[in-house]
């Protein structure tokens, strides 16, 4: 049997109740997941509870958990108390009003006290809508209708900017002339028609296409560190270029911060590179576990959306909701309060991260790891490094796989997909670490023999 197997057979025995589970659900529930990151082959394992830095199955099994709900949990799961405290306490006083709730204000302080570029702030229900809100906005505010954006670079689900995240090599065209290609059968021409694409980390190829376009571009859309396709950090001032080429151009700057926001700092990406968008947009962490969206900017820009005026209404029966308010609310207050908060990740991501490139220099394994902050990723490739999308074409995905089901077995629950992120949260302590180093290393010895 080829250790391949070996290991999915291990993974099958470990995980007997979650795979009867998928059984029963899959086809009424295609694929058996309700989001279809969450799933991996040869199925994913239920889970029955979380608390702190770990995730029990339905099979009774523990897991050190980096996946942290894709991001949110900075805190670590059912952290910190005092979210679910006010969200316990809204529960019992209402779930949704048709009218705004008295919190609102106090989030709205909080997150312009907080971000630079927050000026003025609206509210949306999830990342993917925020990011849709802000595309239009900058089309609205500039009569424009053309965005720039990246190659590999994820923007959420929405046919305004799911759009070149993962186009096949036979449809993305040459380097020089990237094609704007859909990332789902569901996406139209038209809307990809409005797209143009440049390369990350390449600063003369955004130069030349934005020059190029310049008269038709409303914004061009971007993230300050690109989790598209993992954890690839901005190299060689790039944002800073992005910054200056949109503004001697009079383009909008869209920052994309839904994944990075109170990640890479508490200021977001945009606080940790110095560079200010006009637009802004968060998610994830600010919710506090609660689905929420942010969009936010300069102030003449964000009037568009003002009610009175009919431009770009910003509405939604649970946008603004009293638990997700609550919620952000205790959040950002925990962040704001917590002053070592981001020291601490980042030296316990560092150590981690640093371990684990140690081990697999040891054991001759190509391997590159990308880290900013508290999140990092482990790509299987003999590349020297990873800068943009065209270099994760070189990825062993089959050995991520099998690293995958291997680490799973050893109590280690890493993100599943190879251009995804490990997050860290406050939760992991000396303990989560050192067992993960142990368990990596003894699925490393086996993957490299």
């Amino acid at each position: 049997m080829k250790h391949e197997e070996e290991i999915e057979k291990k993974y099958i025995e470990k995980t007997r109740t979650s795979n009867k589970i998928h059984k029963e659900i899959d086809g009424v529930i295609p694929g058996g997941v309700g989001s279809h990151i969450r799933w991996f082959e040869p199925y994913p394992f239920y889970l029955d509870r979380a608390d702190g830095p770990y995730i029990w199955d339905v099979d009774g099994n523990r897991y050190v958990d980096y996946v942290m709900a894709w991001g949110p949990l900075l805190f670590g799961h059912r952290r910190p108390e005092s979210v679910l405290k006010a969200v316990r306490r809204q529960a019992e006083e209402g779930l949704v009003y048709g009218i705004p709730y008295k919190t609102l204000g106090q989030v709205v302080d909080r997150i312009r006290r907080i971000i630079p570029s927050a000026k003025a702030v609206k509210l949306a229900n999830t990342g993917t809508e925020a990011v849709m809100h802000a595309v239009r906005i900058a089309r609205a505010f500039t009569g424009r209708k053309k965005i720039l954006k990246f190659e590999g670079v994820f923007h959420g689900y929405s046919s305004e900017a799911w759009i070149s995240v993962s186009p096949p090599p036979n449809k993305m065209g040459s380097y020089e002339n990237p094609l704007p290609t859909p990332d789902c059968l569901g996406i139209t021409e038209e809307q990809t028609s409005n797209y143009i694409i440049s390369h990350w980390n390449d600063p003369e190829h955004f130069k030349k296409k934005l020059r190029e376009n310049k008269d038709k571009l409303a914004a061009v859309l971007a993230i300050p560190v690109n989790t598209g396709l993992g954890v690839v950090p901005p190299e060689d001032n790039f944002l800073h270029i992005l910054r200056e080429e949109t503004e001697k151009h009079d383009i909008l700057l869209i920052f994309d911060e839904v994944t990075t926001g109170f990640r890479v700092s508490k200021a977001g990406g945009q606080g940790y590179y110095n560079v200010i968008p006009d637009i802004s947009v968060f998610g994830k962490i600010i919710g506090g576990g609660m689905p929420i969206g942010i969009v936010c900017g300069r102030e003449d820009v964000m009037d568009v959306t003002d009610p009175r005026k009919n431009i770009h209404p910003i509405a939604g029966t649970f946008t603004a909701n009293p638990l997700s308010l609550v919620a952000c609310n205790a959040m950002l207050q925990e962040i704001e309060n917590d002053i070592t908060l981001y020291d601490r990740l980042d030296k316990t991501t560092e150590y981690l991260s640093n371990q684990i490139q140690e081990i697999l220099g040891t054991y001759n394994v190509d391997a590159v790891i990308n880290r900013i902050s508290s999140m990092f990723q482990i790509y299987f490739t003999g590349n020297k490094r990873i800068r943009n999308y065209r270099d994760t074409l070189t990825l062993n995905n089959k050995l991520y796989k099998t690293f995958l089901l291997a680490m799973i077995n050893e109590g280690v629950f890493p993100n599943p997909k190879p251009l995804g992120r490990w997050y860290l949260s406050a939760a992991h302590t000396e303990e989560e670490v050192e067992q993960t180093i142990k368990a990596l290393e003894e699925v490393i010895r086996e993957i490299a023999r």
